[in-house]
């Protein structure tokens, strides 16, 4: 299967091919084949691109409007290890934050991602919880 590195706000996966990131918009009637539109949707990137179900790249189907950006991948996965420490670990914010800076090279991680920041998706995950298991309640 695929090897994504990034995740969305909407816990989908992403795919990264040559500085852009890609969501998955479709698949082929056989399942063989993704379809794969540029995440910058906002400023309506026409970019499209396919690959196999293993995540081999097959064709650029359309060219983006946008620029590829190393630092906007990078500042995506950074948020994307900060999202998971916060769901597998019960770290402090300040101890997430240094294990981002080490993990990722960063001194001042303030300018990116603050523990305020962390403490509220904490507070949102653990909100997430709680509701998942009220879901699954059958009232009578």
């Amino acid at each position: 299967m695929l090897n994504f590195t990034i995740i969305s706000q909407r816990n989908r996966q992403k795919y990264i091919h040559k500085n852009y990131a890609y969501v998955l918009h479709g698949k082929k009637s056989d399942g063989k084949i993704l379809f794969w539109r540029c995440d910058r949707k906002i400023i309506k990137c026409p970019g499209r691109i396919w690959t196999t179900v293993e995540g081999e790249f097959i064709k650029m189907i359309t060219e983006h409007q946008c620029t590829p950006s190393k630092n906007h991948i990078e500042l995506k996965k950074l948020k994307n290890f900060i999202k998971q420490q916060v769901r597998e670990t019960t770290e402090t914010p300040k101890q997430i934050l240094q294990k981002a800076s080490l993990e990722f090279g960063i001194k001042n991680m303030d300018k990116y991602v603050t523990e305020k920041q962390i403490q509220n998706q904490r507070r949102k995950y653990k909100w997430q919880l709680k509701s998942n298991i009220f879901i699954g309640i059958n009232l009578k």
